[in-house]
């Protein structure tokens, strides 16, 4: 009986009540940025080339020619793959760009840029809405941050424009976060997420109880500013207290944004270790992430874009076109990510994209001292 009371009561909601997730995801900025980012790259390629570069037409400054479908779905991949294990697609588009696509001039770090300054954006007005962003712990590390991503642009022109050392760079980032991949599904690693996981699935069971879309966060999380000034931040969350070094946290910030912004990453996989070493969740850690990463990407960009021409003549800008495309599907590849992440088995998917990206940055290392016989 009470089957079919449930079913009767299904029968009268309409169709997007049905879908609580379809419905989130229509009014996500998600969506918007999705589709504002597909028109903006078309609109910037009929304003600089007159044309959509594609496979048999060359984007000018990257020097390569690629499809426009194979952009869409790079970014797609790139975006889900790494969204579902936590991690940002930057990282996984660099190398995608420099080994599949070859585009390995100067200018793919920040064309690589352009995802991470742009693709974010979804969740922090995701979490802006919620109420679940402290920028008064984002504040120190954005400063930091802010000051390395004027210095980064520089170090990438005149120490590292070779591509062969560049990728050896690369490639030793991409073996640490294999190794962090592989570290995740190891029983010590799943020992201190046990608890937090039981509490994030029961909460997200009761959501879904209530038609909404299923969260491992309840609606009223929030960390709270205990005090904040030149010398701690303190906050407050779940029951729980947390004081970190402001001046710690810029040096932080500052390291991270020296390094993010000579690669063309957003720095998020240096950050998230490091604050964990100080004790900070994952759950707080995101609520000022998101800040960290959009901050440091922006000043970053203007870096390449505006002052490096200014005081060297080095004109070494961005692929707008191609970034933007690239982040229309990866916008759209995380916020999927993000609804099957729950679903997803981590000790399959973990150490195999671990495994991957090793690899990867393995080639890259061994490329730098002996001459492989295939291109990497």
């Amino acid at each position: 009986m009470s089957v079919k009371l449930e079913y009767a009561n299904n029968e009268n909601l309409s169709f997007l009540q049905r879908h609580p997730t379809l419905r989130e995801f229509l009014t996500s900025p998600a969506l918007f940025i999705t589709i504002g980012s597909f028109i903006a790259a078309v609109i910037i390629c009929y304003t600089q080339y007159g044309y959509i570069p594609d496979g048999t037409r060359e984007w000018p400054i990257a020097q390569i020619k690629v499809p426009l479908w194979h952009l869409l779905w790079m970014g797609l991949w790139t975006g889900y793959c790494m969204a579902i294990v936590g991690q940002a697609g930057g990282i996984f588009c660099l190398p995608y760009f420099m080994t599949i696509l070859q585009f390995n001039t100067v200018n793919v770090s920040p064309t690589s840029t352009i995802n991470t300054a742009v693709g974010p954006w979804g969740a922090f007005f995701g979490y802006l809405k919620g109420k679940q962003f402290n920028l008064d712990m984002a504040v120190f590390p954005i400063l930091g941050a802010c000051v390395g991503a004027l210095i980064g642009p520089f170090i990438r022109v005149y120490y590292l424009s070779d591509p062969t050392a560049f990728k050896a760079i690369i490639g030793v980032l991409l073996v640490y976060m294999g190794c962090n991949l592989w570290y995740q599904i190891t029983p010590m690693y799943l020992k201190g997420q046990q608890s937090l996981v039981t509490k994030f699935n029961e909460i997200a069971r009761q959501r879904k109880e209530r038609g909404e879309a299923p969260d491992g966060l309840p609606s009223d999380f929030r960390v709270e500013t205990v005090k904040r000034d030149w010398n701690v931040v303190h906050v407050k969350y779940w029951g729980e207290e947390l004081k970190l070094s402001s001046k710690l946290l810029v040096a932080i910030g500052f390291v991270i944004g020296v390094i993010s912004s000579t690669l063309g990453v957003g720095g998020g996989f240096l950050l998230v270790p490091l604050m964990a070493m100080l004790g900070v969740p994952m759950y707080v850690l995101v609520t000022c992430t998101i800040p960290f990463v959009l901050a440091l990407s922006i000043v970053s960009l203007f870096s390449y874009t505006v002052i490096l021409p200014q005081l060297t003549g080095s004109l070494v800008g961005p692929e707008w076109g191609l970034g933007l495309f690239v982040v229309s599907g990866s916008c759209l590849g995380a916020w999927l990510a993000s609804k099957a992440q729950r679903f997803t088995p981590d000790k399959v998917l973990k150490p195999m994209l671990g495994s991957i990206i090793g690899i990867f940055g393995l080639l890259y290392v061994l490329n730098y001292f002996f001459t492989l016989p295939f291109k990497v």
